[in-house]
This record gives structure tokens, C-alpha cells and sequence, in this order.
């Protein structure tokens, strides 16, 4: 292979700052060059002329209107595979103009129901229902039959909150309030004020945090002693989040803050191709790798499939339309880095089961726990001892 075959590439969006690092790094040094060797590895004249895959990574800021100038930018450049969409209202905000512009788009965690569509967005990862399951049971299991939310005011915390609303009251739970704030809040006093003048400190009742990097401000209020004496509960967007253990790491630890995380079957986890990617990731990167991980991984995997089985030899020249239509296939045969990677029919995840991670003073030192799991087939919650 020539020293400096011609790239076809392909962008990634980190959806905030904090996590563009890892991001960068998954993609320059896992699967750029993973990819890469595979190709490398292929009989010399499989391609004419040969090629290289290249990951150019970009920071969305925690803003989907510059996700959106993101896109818009790749798109100039002749870059229409992208992955990204991290968040679902960055997904929403970009996906007209993925349509429009014969792009598609490939998201690791975006989880908002309203996006089940069948167009040119492919997510790796289940919907919120069955998320929204996870988290009526986990809360349940717990003795919590009164619900009080606290949620950011954007396209994936009201579609959470709406899957959740029909699941815990169809379960006989109850909604106590209900508190939205802006998805750029700093000032979380008001919020607080409004839902302690609400909680009593009843042993059914409990709060659902539905947040992302904000949740730190959220926790480090003081002054709230009812708020903070009930037990507290997350889904994905405060699992295994960097942002709440370095920023909010005691009271994190004091409030657990059970989170539900979609994961992979224990027959995933158990085989030789997560536990080498595992240790791999973690002995480079020394963070813990998840299933969101694993997609990030396959969703790499993936588009430079589609790539391969689209084009043959005829590459570097694209065919979105190709790809977009190639992918369900491709997908439904490939077992991935999170596991087996089948889609449904609006292009998304078919549904597994939610590991519950939380936070936990371990040896003097805040990190993650996983508290139990929850198996989305069945509704049942395990809790691990202790």
C-alpha cells in the first residue's frame, strides 16, 4: 500500500468539551487505526486505487446550533458521513439538513422516541420507552411510588419525562411535580426553591434527575434539606459522567443519583471481543468503558463498512443513498464492540437491558458503582449487596 493513500473521511461531533478528549482519542487511536490495519490486511488490489479512512473530530460545545454549523462545514468539505448527534436535540436540529443534503448520520446515544423515524439517522442505542421502563421499575423497586422531576427543558428530557409519565402512573406511581428548567440554566435556586415548598421527606417519595453536564450545579445547592434527604434517580445523562465526579464528587457519593445505563447482554460482556476492547480502552484512556463506548466504537465500524460493501473498488467516490440503504443489512450480520448491532425498521437499536450505576465513596476516593440491573424483557430489578 503507498505510504499515503488517498482518505475517505469521515466526521465525528463530540457533543460537549468534556468529553471531546476521550472522543478524539476513541477515534485517532482505536478505530482509525483498527480500520485502518483491516484494510491494510486486505489482498493489495481489493482497491484501485488503495485507500485509508480518516476521523475528523470536532467539539459541539454543548450547543446544537453549532452542532448544526458543524455539520453544515463537513457537509462544505465534502464530508456526508458523520458521526454524532450526541445529544437527540443536537440530532433534531441537524437532521433536516442531513436529509436534505443526501448526508447521513450515525449517533452512539441519542435516545429521544420522537426521532424513531426512518430517514438518514441511525442510532446505536435503544429508545427512551424502554429506558423509561428501567427507570419507573428501578424507582419502584425502591419503595418510591412519588415522583418528583427535575429536568432539562429540551427535546430529550421531555421525551424521557413523557415515556416515563405513562409508565410510572400505569404502575401506580404518582407525579408530585414536575420542574423544568432551560437547557442552559446555571441559576438552579428558583427550581429548588419551587420543589422543596413541595416534597414532605415521605419515605415514597424521590427525585428523577433528568440532566446532563449541568447536574453538578444542580447538586452543589445548599439549603435544600428535604430535596436532598430523599433518594435520587438519573437516567443515561448522569451515568458514568466525568463532569459529576469531578465537579460534584461528595454529594454525587451522598445521593447515589441510580442511574440507568442500556447495556449489553451478559453473553456481550462475557465475550472475547468486548473484554479485549475493555482492557484495551481502559488501559490507554483510564476511564470506564460502557456500551455507549462500544457503539462509538461500531458506529466507526460501521459507516466504514457501508463504505467497503457500497463502493467495491469504486472509491473514494460516496454514494450516501447507497450506504443509507446497505446499513440495516450490514448491521443485522455485524456483532460489534456493544454487541449485536440489529436495527428496526426507523434505523435504531433494537432494545437489551439497563445496567443502574450510581456513585459511591470507594476507598476514601468518589467513582462510579454499578448498583444493579434491570432487564428490559422482563421488568425486573436485581440489586447487588451492599
Amino acid at each position: 500500500m503507498p505510504n499515503n493513500p488517498p482518505s475517505i473521511k469521515i466526521g465525528v461531533i463530540a457533543a460537549s468539551t468534556t468529553s471531546l478528549d476521550l472522543i478524539k482519542s476513541l477515534y485517532k487511536l482505536i478505530v482509525e487505526v483498527d480500520i485502518n490495519n483491516f484494510i491494510a490486511s486486505l489482498p493489495k488490489d481489493r482497491f484501485t486505487p488503495p485507500i485509508r479512512f480518516e476521523f475528523k473530530v470536532e467539539d459541539a460545545k454543548w450547543s446544537p446550533d453549532t452542532h448544526q454549523q458543524l455539520v453544515e462545514t463537513f457537509h462544505n468539505l465534502g464530508i456526508n458521513l458523520i458521526i454524532g448527534g450526541g445529544w437527540s436535540s443536537m440530532a433534531e436540529k441537524s437532521l433536516p439538513y442531513i436529509n436534505n443534503h443526501d448526508m447521513l448520520l450515525i449517533s452512539a446515544s441519542s435516545t429521544a422516541p420522537s426521532l424513531a423515524k426512518k430517514d438518514n439517522l441511525f442510532r446505536l442505542v435503544p429508545d427512551d420507552l424502554g429506558q423509561a421502563k428501567a427507570v419507573s421499575r428501578m424507582m419502584l423497586s425502591k419503595n418510591v411510588k412519588k415522583a418528583v422531576v427535575l429536568q432539562r427543558d429540551d427535546l430529550w428530557g421531555n421525551g424521557v419525562f413523557d415515556a416515563f409519565k405513562t409508565e410510572f402512573i400505569g404502575l401506580g406511581g404518582t407525579i408530585l411535580t414536575r420542574e423544568k428548567y432551560a437547557e442552559d440554566c446555571v441559576d438552579f435556586i428558583p427550581h429548588l426553591n419551587n420543589v422543596e415548598a413541595v416534597v414532605t421527606g415521605a419515605s415514597d417519595e424521590g427525585v428523577l434527575m433528568l440532566s446532563f453536564d449541568e447536574a453538578p450545579l444542580l447538586l452543589k445547592q445548599p439549603n435544600y434539606p428535604k430535596v436532598y434527604s430523599l433518594p435520587w434517580f438519573g437516567a443515561d445523562g448522569t451515568a458514568l459522567s466525568m463532569r459529576i465526579l469531578e465537579d460534584a464528587p461528595v454529594q454525587a457519593c451522598n445521593l447515589r443519583i441510580y442511574s440507568t445505563l442500556a447495556t449489553a447482554t451478559p453473553e456481550t460482556e462475557a465475550s472475547p471481543k468486548y473484554l479485549e476492547m475493555k482492557k484495551r480502552y481502559e488501559d490507554l484512556l483510564h476511564e470506564p468503558y460502557s456500551y455507549y463506548t462500544g457503539c462509538n466504537v461500531d458506529a466507526g465500524w460501521l459507516l466504514a463498512l457501508g463504505v467497503l460493501v457500497g463502493q467495491g473498488s469504486n472509491t473514494p467516490q460516496i454514494s450516501v443513498k447507497n450506504i443509507v440503504s446497505l446499513l440495516p443489512g450490514i448491521a443485522s450480520i455485524y456483532y460489534g464492540y456493544s454487541g449485536w448491532c440489529l436495527l428496526n425498521e426507523s434505523g435504531d437499536r433494537m432494545p437489551g437491558g439497563y445496567d443502574i450505576w450510581g456513585y459511591r465513596n470507594i476507598d476514601g476516593v468518589a467513582n462510579y458503582y454499578k448498583y444493579g440491573v434491570c432487564d428490559a424483557m422482563t421488568g425486573q430489578v436485581t440489586w447487588y449487596p451492599n
